[in-house]
């Protein structure tokens, strides 16, 4: 692994790995065909605590108003290269997977192919529509109603397939613009939380200043008076506010239209968008032939 170049993120996990705590036994599950032997010890990861997760969260925060203003085209070319990373290393992740946590060698291999075809699969994902035209009574009106990031996400991993299901629990947040931070299970640490850091660092984003717009502790409603209204759409979804009206008062409501604020301002909206809030997806798939365990 190239310990030595460790990003923001990487110096995150880094700390949490070394700080002055009961050290966890990080025991694999052994499959047929692994490469080690029974009951090894593979590392020994300090257990970081609320103060460790805190810097964590708080790293992520900072970095989210730059991350959540970059534009499709640079999130792309970012996952782009990382999906290159993860082709370039494939053969040394798979074998750092596979001695962590007891994997197979064809299994964890398997993972890396499927992470890296996820990531590129996951480009297409940010440019999907972030919104939708709303209907209005009010003649002269163009109402549309536009999906933004939600800031910090925390993802929970687990240790069996330990490499392919840490991606996907930050690939999706991260194409909608958030941050995340990364809590991987104590078996797979390494695969499932160093290795992501070492790719991120690879990948190099880069951060920008925060809004002045955003400085506060509120964001109900806002306003945006501009001579050119193009200019002006673009820079609202970048307003932490659960309203932007473009030339026009802050008060202007309507009972359809998603009404709503963030912060200290509340959460959750009003009318038939709100609806979403109150469901959840279930993925139902079926095939017509039988298929094979990849392992």
């Amino acid at each position: 692994m190239h310990c030595g170049r460790i990003t923001r993120a990487a110096r995150i996990i880094h700390a949490l790995a070394h700080v002055s705590r009961p050290p966890v036994r990080a025991r694999a599950r052994i499959g047929r065909g692994s490469l080690i032997a029974r009951s090894a010890l593979y590392a020994r990861v300090a257990a970081g605590g609320r103060a460790e997760a805190a810097i964590a969260v708080k790293a992520a925060a900072a970095a989210f108003p730059a991350w959540a203003q970059t534009t499709p085209a640079e999130r792309a070319m970012l996952f782009f290269k990382a999906a290159e990373i993860v082709k370039r290393r494939r053969a040394e992740i798979a074998r750092i997977l596979a001695q962590e946590t007891g994997s197979t060698i064809s299994f964890a291999t398997f993972q890396q192919d499927l992470v890296a075809a996820t990531i590129e699969q996951a480009v297409g994902w940010m440019y999907l529509p972030k919104g939708e035209v709303l209907e209005t009574n009010v003649a002269g009106t163009h109402s549309i109603g536009v999906r933004r990031p939600l800031g910090v996400i925390a993802s929970f991993t687990p240790w069996n397939g330990a490499s392919v299901l840490s991606w996907r629990a930050v690939l999706s947040p991260i194409a909608a613009g958030n941050t995340v931070v990364v809590k991987p299970s104590e078996l797979s640490p390494i695969s499932a939380g160093l290795i992501l850091a070492q790719i991120v660092e690879e990948v190099d984003t880069a951060e920008q200043a925060v809004e002045a717009a955003n400085r506060t502790l509120y964001g109900l409603t806002s306003s945006i008076v501009a001579g050119d209204t193009y200019r002006a759409f673009e820079l609202a979804p970048k307003i932490q506010a659960g309203i932007v009206n473009v030339n026009s008062a802050t008060v202007n409501d309507e009972i359809h239209a998603p009404m709503g604020g963030v912060r200290d301002s509340g959460w959750g909206r009003t009318g038939p968008d709100s609806l979403k809030e109150f469901q959840d997806v279930i993925w139902i798939n079926s095939h017509s032939g039988q298929r094979q365990y990849p392992f």
